[in-house]
């Protein structure tokens, strides 16, 4: 770990310390003094909602043990009173189980990661944990040590519609917050965008939408595709005084009703469960938690039946042909009520399609039907349940993807350009769709690479062709992206082939695409494996430190064909990723890619700065040549990174050519009218910086087009 990582890593221990598990005081302790805050709303609604239900959490702190086990761990409260507290745990079960990184309850199990940090090394030590939550919680897998910790959360939210685990991460050098999704059996996370704020309770609503409080005490909507962050409105809870002194909580929302329950933790520990408002943020005070209990890793369980209600429907599936939003949905409904005892009667059926009723009828108990239905286009995540006079039964569930589904990639995609120009573009059919649904008749459109120029559109068969008329050497790709109706599939890309002559300038990489590289020769000149690379984030070519050797790798363009006689302007835009670690680069130019052609100085050995810096210069010809350009990284081991973020090559005229006007100055009409005046002043040397006795031409054009041309010019001195 380099000296960066290991000032985050200390860094984050600090912050995190306050949300470490305290052990539990007695009664005599005195309460915390209370903060006056805003005035909350009247908590008769919140109350309402919460009179019949139960939640789960990790009692992490109070002012006295809750139950007469005198442990704190995981328990069962009333939401309505924040208190009644009831074990949960079974003797398995520790202090050292706190889902204080992170958890989900889905499908009768409940995920934790807890975290906490090795006295004698001062890391963090990871340790997943999974519980089975019938009847009495018990461990079914061994706890297992984790060492990603990207995987560590500030809080996290479960969708009980599809099990989907959205949360704010630590990125894995513990520097930020990412927002992404978990997935616990698999200990893997992926990431949808960098957090700007940093979250303390969240929640998945009925229809997928992902809302959560921030530290600023701001309710806010992720959204789960780009992760942006829009602001609802603030709770009137004080969070905390600023993200880096929160004290760590939680929240979850009831999918039922949408009621996000949340179980705060006030920057001056005050313990209280509030229900939020989805539309407006307003946090409205249920109860005060019995004991100032702090609650981690809140979960909602599924409300539990009456007795005399149905027991849970079974065989419910549904069914959607040939990209039709009409099918049909199968259900057996059951012979006993959720007691055990025998039922009978007329039962209604509700079936749900996240929280908008698409079908609902009656069914005999003990009897089964299939019924006509329909439903909107796209991922449904279907619901049903049962319901007589004593209630309604637990939900039976299940998903389908309706109407026309996005094509998969295209199964491999493959290019040829042969001596002509003549480029071949062939590929296979998608294996499917992304959510298993309907495929008709595929048609394919193509895009060509690097002019991101389409090609071809409608193609029905699995090749196209066409010819390049460019002749200046590039590296060519095809992108191919299967249509399915209206529905558009990922582009898959062909590998890249270098196809024309030499590049003739002007010439500009930014290094935007990973392809770019491919017309670099990279020369690992120490042979240490730490060499040039494209950087997927910052879109540019960067060099990794070796931790044990000095930086001896070149980076260099293609070939660039010059002028006889001719100034060109080059430059080249690098710096390096930390102050802390100074990066050191030359930069040398020749006639052929080898470094012992690379004969000519450009820029001598410097030390780069931690800003992006352009360094630029001349370079006049005497004859036609190609030109190679080398960047040369010469840091000392164990630095860090550098990035070069650009090249250009631009050529300024022949050296006995006038120099660029000066001063040009445009003035749009002051009557409005579609005409400007131009002015500029000419130059009075030439390229090569020699007087200059005349100018025989002067050509004005906008866009590429003349609009005005001048005849002989004298020039005054």
């Amino acid at each position: 770990m380099n000296r960066r990582n290991r000032r985050s890593v200390a860094s984050v221990i600090a912050a995190i310390a306050l949300a470490m598990a305290a052990c539990p005081v007695s009664a005599q302790t005195k309460a915390q003094t209370a903060k006056s805050g805003a005035n909350f709303l009247s908590p008769l609604k919140a109350a309402a909602r919460a009179a019949s239900r139960n939640l789960w959490g990790y009692v992490n702190n109070a002012t006295q043990y809750p139950t007469a086990s005198k442990q704190i761990g995981y328990m069962e409260f009333d939401a309505a009173t924040a208190g009644n507290f009831r074990d949960l745990k079974t003797e398995d079960l520790d202090s050292r189980m706190s889902p204080n990184g992170g958890w989900s309850y889905y499908d009768g199990k409940y995920h934790a990661v807890h975290f906490t940090r090795n006295q004698a090394s001062s890391s963090l030590v990871v340790t997943y944990y999974q519980f089975n939550t019938e009847n009495k919680w018990h461990q079914e897998i061994a706890p297992e040590l984790v060492s990603k910790l990207e995987l560590i959360a500030t809080t996290t939210a479960t969708s009980q519609l599809t099990g989907k685990v959205y949360g704010q991460f630590y990125t894995n050098d513990l520097s930020s917050f990412e927002f992404g999704i978990i997935d616990y059996d698999k200990m893997q996370r992926t990431t949808i965008a960098p957090s700007k704020h940093k979250f303390v309770a969240m929640g998945v609503s009925s229809e997928e939408r992902v809302y959560a409080v921030a530290t600023d005490g701001v309710l806010y909507e992720l959204n789960t595709i780009t992760g942006e962050e829009t602001e609802i409105g603030p709770t009137g809870v004080y969070v905390a005084p600023s993200s880096e002194k929160s004290y760590t909580q939680s929240g979850g929302i009831d999918q039922d009703d949408d009621t996000f329950y949340w179980a705060a933790y006030d920057a001056d520990k005050k313990a209280a469960l509030y229900s939020v408002d989805l539309k407006t943020g307003k946090a409205t005070l249920i109860a005060n938690f019995q004991y100032n209990a702090q609650i981690l890793g809140l979960a909602i369980p599924e409300a539990t039946p009456d007795a005399a209600a149905p027991a849970a429907p079974t065989g419910f599936s549904v069914k959607f042909e040939n990209g039709s939003t009409k099918g049909w949905m199968s259900l057996s409904a059951p012979s006993k009520t959720y007691g055990g005892q025998t039922l009978s009667g007329t039962l209604n059926f509700s079936v749900r399609s996240g929280q908008t009723e698409v079908l609902s009828g009656t069914i005999q108990a003990n009897s089964s039907t299939t019924k006509e239905i329909t439903a909107p286009e796209g991922l449904n995540n279907f619901t049903v349940t049962l319901s007589n006079a004593a209630g309604k039964s637990k939900a039976a569930k299940t998903t389908a993807y309706v109407g026309y589904d996005e094509p998969n990639q295209v199964s491999f995609a493959r290019l040829k350009i042969d001596t002509n120009g003549k480029a071949t573009v062939t590929w296979g059919k998608p294996s499917g769709a992304v959510h298993n649904g309907y495929l008709g008749d595929l048609r394919y459109d193509i895009v060509r690479y690097p002019d991101a120029k389409t090609v071809g559109t409608n193609i029905s068969g699995l090749s196209f062709s066409e010819t390049i008329k460019d002749k200046h050497l590039r590296n060519y790709y095809y992108g191919i992206i299967p249509v399915n109706g209206a529905k558009r599939g990922a582009e898959r890309r062909t590998g890249a082939v270098a196809y024309g002559d030499n590049i003739v300038p002007p010439y500009y990489e930014d290094f935007s695409l990973e392809e770019s590289l491919d017309l670099f020769n990279i020369i690992d000149e120490n042979g240490d494996d730490n060499t040039w690379k494209w950087h997927e984030n910052k879109h540019s070519a960067y060099y990794p430190a070796s931790s044990s050797k000095a930086a001896d790798d070149w980076l260099i363009t293609p070939a660039i064909q010059l002028e006889a006689n001719h100034s060109y302007k080059v430059s080249f835009t690098a710096r390096s990723s930390n102050a802390y670690f100074p990066e050191k680069i030359e930069a040398k130019w020749g006639n052929k890619d080898k470094v012992e052609n690379l004969t000519n100085k450009f820029l001598a050995a410097t030390k780069l700065p931690a800003t992006s810096t352009t360094y630029e210069g001349t370079v006049n010809t005497t004859a036609a040549q190609l030109f190679y350009f080398g960047i040369h990284a010469i840091s000392d081991k164990a630095m860090d990174y550098i990035y070069v973020e650009n090249f250009s090559i631009v050529d300024n005229g022949h050296l006995n050519a006038p120099a660029a006007v000066e001063n040009v100055k445009i003035t749009p009409d002051p009557t409005t009218a579609l005409k400007a005046n131009i002015s500029f002043r000419l130059p009075t040397k030439t390229v090569a910086g020699k007087t200059l006795a005349a100018v025989t031409k002067v050509v004005v054009t906008r866009d590429g087009v003349t609009v005005k041309e001048f005849g002989s010019v004298t020039v005054k001195k």
